[in-house]
């Protein structure tokens, strides 16, 4: 006799869910930041030079194991990260856009869409001013 097993459902943290496209749920917005903190550090090493065989793979799975830890998400963070390629292009910052991940088509762009992403659109904007700034006070273009 078969016996089915329900997953009990991991209730969010306490910090506000951003609003997606899908019906997976929603990523926190600390899931976001870990992304795009992800994301922007990996884009830096990556510019100093090649990585270790399998070291982008092990992130991925340091990365996972964080954004599990913030509350159950829909998807992969490498889909998310191209999710970042995609705004960094629409925000005409091809410059920061770490190799590795193509920016996907299908992003919502539009801020006001009742589906888009505004907390991601939101630390993506603020990792690449703070970028800006280091690359000002270095003295650098």
């Amino acid at each position: 006799m078969k016996t089915s097993k329900t997953a009990a459902a991991k209730p969010f943290p306490a910090n506000e869910p951003t609003t997606t496209a899908t019906n997976r749920g929603p990523w926190t917005r600390a899931q976001n930041i870990l992304t795009v903190a992800a994301y922007f550090r990996l884009a830096a090493d990556k510019a100093a030079g090649p990585l270790p065989r399998g070291e982008q793979a092990a992130r991925m799975r340091e990365l996972s194991a964080a954004i599990a830890h913030c509350g159950p998400a829909r998807g992969k963070p490498d889909m998310k990260m191209q999710n970042v390629s995609a705004i960094l292009a629409a925000l005409g910052r091809p410059e920061l856009i770490c190799a590795g991940f193509k920016p996907l088509a299908n992003v919502q762009k539009d801020r006001n869409a009742a589906d888009f992403d505004a907390a991601l659109w939101a630390a993506i904007e603020a990792a690449a001013a703070a970028r800006d700034a280091v690359a000002s006070m270095r003295g650098e273009q």
